[in-house]
């Protein structure tokens, strides 16, 4: 059936990114963790009613990925709706977009759509930072997939902090800085680190989930090709045994 070659063709091509993706998260995960291990170190606490918050959906611009994106959403939407007022949103990937546009339209203040074209890049992650700290942003939350294998994964949230919180925290007192633009570059650096992570992680659980649902629809329409095939030879049956019945009938009424 043309569905199950179409499907089948889609889980192959997954397939093949997913392997690639894999050597990216090899590299992508260690550089997150360091900047995790770090703001976890500096015990940084943020309280979202005194400062500039944000949230980030991490979602990809397609679907047929499975429960992925309505689980990120509904993460976003679970603090939105429980901080009324004290956070506005950035969205990557266009399904975080129409999910939450309806009812969070106008705490959006930035959409970042492409990414999951191919694989994520540094860059990308550098842009997404560079526009996100343009913000002056205090705290920020980014709600992403964590990609366990191919079967599982996992709704996490990183937490970011901006400029105004790092400089009011005692633990980067005890570094040697010579300049406030010390601090910043590095800031800098950890945020588009922490978002080059989280992409990574979205993009290859977007391919797992993928080539298991494709793997799935697979099965389904070779299941429904079957079922019509045999409807379609019992029909095609009882038509030939219908004009067999005529033809007899028919034969007997001119012997007679």
């Amino acid at each position: 059936m043309n569905i199950q070659k179409i499907t089948s063709t889609m889980k192959m091509v997954s397939v093949s990114k997913f392997l690639k993706a894999e050597h990216y998260l090899s590299s992508a995960r260690p550089l997150g963790e360091a900047a995790l291990y770090f703001y976890n170190l500096a015990e940084i606490r943020a309280d979202p009613r005194k400062h500039k918050n944000v949230v980030i959906t991490c979602t990809s611009d397609r679907g047929l990925c499975g429960s992925m994106n309505a689980k990120v959403c509904r993460s976003a939407n679970l603090i939105l709706n429980s901080h009324k007022n004290l956070y506005d949103l950035i969205c990557i990937g266009e399904k975080s977009k129409y999910f939450l546009g309806l009812e969070h339209g106008e705490k959006m203040i930035l959409v970042v759509n492409g990414i999951g074209i191919g694989i994520p890049t540094f860059l990308d992650a550098s842009l997404i930072a560079s526009k996100l700290l343009e913000y002056k942003f205090t705290y920020g939350n980014i709600i992403y997939c964590r990609f366990n294998n191919l079967l599982s994964f996992k709704v996490s949230q990183l937490d970011l902090y901006g400029m105004p919180l790092l400089m009011s925290t005692p633990f980067f007192y005890q570094y040697d800085l010579d300049d406030r633009h010390d601090l910043l570059s590095f800031i800098e650096f950890t945020t588009a680190a922490l978002i080059y992570y989280c992409l990574i992680e979205t993009y290859i659980t977007e391919l797992a989930a993928r080539i298991q649902t494709m793997t799935n629809s697979s099965k389904n329409a070779a299941e429904l090709g079957k079922k019509l095939n045999v409807v379609y030879n019992r029909k095609r049956q009882a038509a030939v045994t219908l004009d067999l019945i005529d033809i007899v009938s028919g034969a007997a009424v001119v012997t007679k």
